[in-house]
């Protein structure tokens, strides 16, 4: 197998016959390698396990009356829709919930005379996630390629920039969530002035929406490999429970959560000390 180009030295194999136990091939199947998407299974099972299934991703707004600003705080969702989302009517997680709604919910409370008297200043505030939005492990071709968008906690469609699965993502998910909701804004009659910027929520929460419930964020993430959402999920994992929402933070969470699960997780550690437990670039 070594001398076909399609595998090379990290590829190792073990066959073995599920009735006996034999082995009957062993291509260095002992070695430690990294793990690639294997590692979603572990991230998700852990998270739903110590989260609960049912748990929820909310985004909010905030309005300060006095500057006349309006934030868009991120609280991991990822997977919004531009406009109405579809409320788990039939469909997966993507979509669940949508700018459109969050527009509604900030028009009914603040009002629509009150947000329709002058213009007003949007802004994004990301800051929910230590980490910084690219993870340095990432080559430079999993940002290129529709493998992987920078996890900043607030997306349409994953930061996607067209409908292919695999589509170019934005540099800035959270700014692109911006202009849409600035959009979704404007047909309700509310004036934006100037460019979406990123600052820290100022005011009082006028509105929110509830993402995907958590172990349907697990199945999208798990039928569709999802490099983002796994990230994702393995960041907010470690803020619920309290760790730093950093890769290492997210790793901690993940193993502490499968420790409590009674797995036993000795290998895990060695990896975790070894600073290798991480997401792997997957094409599904």
């Amino acid at each position: 197998m070594r001398d076909d180009d399609r595998t090379g030295e990290s590829t190792n194999v073990s066959v073995v016959d599920l009735l006996t136990g034999e082995v009957l091939g062993d291509l260095d199947a002992h070695d430690t390698q990294v793990p690639a998407s294997t590692t979603k299974l572990l991230t998700s099972v852990s998270a739903v396990a110590d989260l609960g299934a049912d748990y929820r991703m909310e985004t909010s707004v905030t309005w300060d009356e006095s500057t006349r600003t309006l934030t868009v705080v991120a609280g991991g969702d990822m997977l919004l829709a531009a406009d109405a989302g579809h409320g788990g009517e039939g469909e997966d997680a993507n979509g669940w919930a949508g700018l459109g709604d969050l527009a509604d919910a900030v028009v009914e409370t603040v009002g629509a005379d009150v947000l329709g008297a002058a213009p007003v200043t949007l802004a994004v505030d990301d800051s929910v996630f230590e980490a910084p939005a690219w993870n340095p492990e990432w080559p430079d071709y999993a940002r290129t390629s529709g493998y992987v968008a920078p996890a900043t906690g607030l997306a349409v469609d994953a930061a996607r920039m067209t409908d292919e699965h695999y589509a170019p993502r934005y540099d800035d998910p959270s700014l692109a969530a911006g202009d849409v909701f600035a959009t979704r804004l404007g047909e309700r009659g509310v004036s934006v002035e100037g460019d979406v910027a990123r600052a820290s929520a100022v005011g009082e929460t006028v509105g929110s929406v509830l993402g995907a419930p958590l172990s349907e964020v697990a199945a999208l993430t798990l039928y569709e490999s999802d490099n983002t959402i796994a990230e994702i999920t393995g960041l907010v994992h470690a803020m619920e429970v309290g760790r730093k929402t950093t890769a290492k933070g997210s790793a901690n969470a993940t193993i502490a959560g499968l420790e409590s699960m009674g797995v036993d997780v000795t290998g895990l550690k060695a990896l975790r000390r070894r600073g290798v437990l991480r997401e792997q670039p997957h094409r599904a």
